[in-house]
């Protein structure tokens, strides 16, 4: 089993880094790190647990989309842009973009 490729976003997202997800779980860092970088198989029980303590639903977490489920920000971008310009809603991604793009660094 292999993580997605929207992995380490959806950590940082949760509020998790590898390095403390790692110590959580009683994992030395390099454990995850070979998970991430496809070097090492996981297992069910500690994908379960990874789940788990991050919060993440398991179907993000290996990069699928279930037909139906969206994020609130997927639900909000979609209602914005039935009452919103083009144009405008450009602009408003733009800084939406930017600002989540400084809370990661």
């Amino acid at each position: 089993m292999s993580l997605g490729p929207d992995f380490r976003g959806l950590i940082k997202e949760a509020g998790w880094n590898q390095r403390t997800l790692s110590r959580k779980l009683g994992y030395h860092e390099s454990w995850l790190s070979k998970i991430v970088n496809k070097k090492r198989d996981m297992k069910l029980s500690e994908f379960r647990s990874i789940c788990e303590i991050t919060g993440i639903p398991p179907h993000r977490l290996l990069g699928l989309e279930l037909p139906g489920t969206q994020t609130d920000e997927e639900r909000l971008v979609e209602e914005l842009s039935k009452v919103l310009s083009p144009n405008v809603m450009e602009m408003l991604m733009k800084k939406w973009n930017e600002k989540n793009n400084a809370l990661r660094e």
